[in-house]
């Protein structure tokens, strides 16, 4: 870790590329989730974690975009009108 114009900064490696993240603090955390996730669209954990991990990171990054997004209301809607659309498409006659 190094300390770059005062932002503590860490060593990141995606797709064998290195580069330098910021270290967002314990108390920015939701903040850095609710702006990734909720103004960028409702996506997956993958998705999500690659669109944050591109510039930040944390220890519990992962586990913490996972736990953030079980507990979106718009992703659980979301998902059970997904699931009932796909319910309402099954063919009985077959």
């Amino acid at each position: 870790m190094i300390v770059v114009t005062g932002m503590l900064m860490c060593l990141t490696s995606t797709n064998g590329k290195v580069s330098h993240a910021v270290l967002v603090p314990q108390c920015l955390r939701e903040h850095v989730l609710c702006l990734a996730r909720d103004s960028s669209g409702h996506y997956g954990v993958i998705t999500t974690c690659s669109l944050i991990n591109f510039n930040v990171t944390w220890p519990s990054l992962y586990a913490d975009i996972q736990s953030y997004i079980k507990n979106c209301a718009i992703s659980i809607l979301l998902i059970k009108r997904i699931v009932r659309r796909k319910l309402l498409c099954v063919n009985l006659t077959s």
